[in-house]
């Protein structure tokens, strides 16, 4: 065996290494505050009102109605609607009499109305405080 002159053993050198600690704290720089009120408003709603009226009248026919004559139904004539009244009665023959027609009118009239109402309302205020030396009041985390 021959013996190698440029044989060095490798010798190692310790090397020194940092470390990083990192903290926080926590700085109170100021605090918001929310709050809610109700206000109430008073107010008037507005609004338009159908109001319909009706007119009945009577009016007398009396008439006999003859034995092939139609029967008068019910109809409208404008604004008015006739409903024919009967009545049966005894005459050696039984016939039909038209008693009477009665007249219904319908009239609309719009009438604006003003209601005072109570509103409700929920409004929110946000203020924010700023400390002025943030540095005062530290906590850890």
């Amino acid at each position: 065996m021959t013996a190698d002159n440029n044989f060095r053993p490798e010798t190692t050198i310790p090397l020194v290494e940092e470390t990083i600690n990192v903290d926080k704290q926590s700085v109170v720089t100021g605090r918001t505050r929310v709050t809610t009120r109700t206000e109430i408003i008073e107010d008037n709603v507005e609004a338009e009102l159908d109001r319909h009226q009706v007119d009945v009248t009577r009016v007398p026919i009396g008439r006999d109605l003859a034995p092939d004559e139609p029967v008068p139904t019910p109809r409208t004539e404008g604004h008015t609607k006739i409903l024919p009244v009967f009545e049966e009665y005894l005459f050696v023959e039984k016939r039909l009499r038209l008693v009477e027609e009665v007249h219904i009118r319908t009239t609309t009239s719009v009438e604006d109305v003003r209601v005072p109402v109570t509103r409700r309302r929920q409004v929110s205020d946000v203020t924010h405080d700023e400390i002025a030396d943030p540095n005062a009041i530290h906590k850890p985390v």
